[in-house]
């Protein structure tokens, strides 16, 4: 794995209208909200802009609060999903809590 960049602003002049977020591990159409790119962030839209002109891509943002947020394209959409494996892992932390 090769980092491509740490810290920086990617500037492009294509950004898509829309990213989907999914709420499924693999996207489909039932599963997708659409929202606005421009809703989040510099390191999101650097993001968002970075997968959107190289299809191949897998992004990665990672917050500071926690948040895990996986970008790729699919055909014609970029997808986002948010904090999967964390959220499996709390969900499974919680539920030995409560087998306790």
């Amino acid at each position: 794995m090769v980092a491509n960049g740490f810290g920086g602003v990617l500037r492009a002049k294509k950004m898509p209208g829309k990213i989907y977020i999914s709420q499924t591990a693999t996207a489909n159409s039932k599963s997708l909200i659409p929202h606005d790119p421009k809703h989040y962030g510099t390191r999101h839209r650097s993001m968002i802009a970075y997968c959107w002109n190289h299809p191949t891509a897998l992004g990665l943002v990672i917050s500071q609060d926690g948040d895990i947020r996986v970008f790729t394209r699919v055909e014609d959409k970029l997808i986002m999903w948010e904090n999967i494996k964390t959220q499996q892992y709390l969900r499974n932390k919680s539920q030995r809590k409560m087998q306790v």
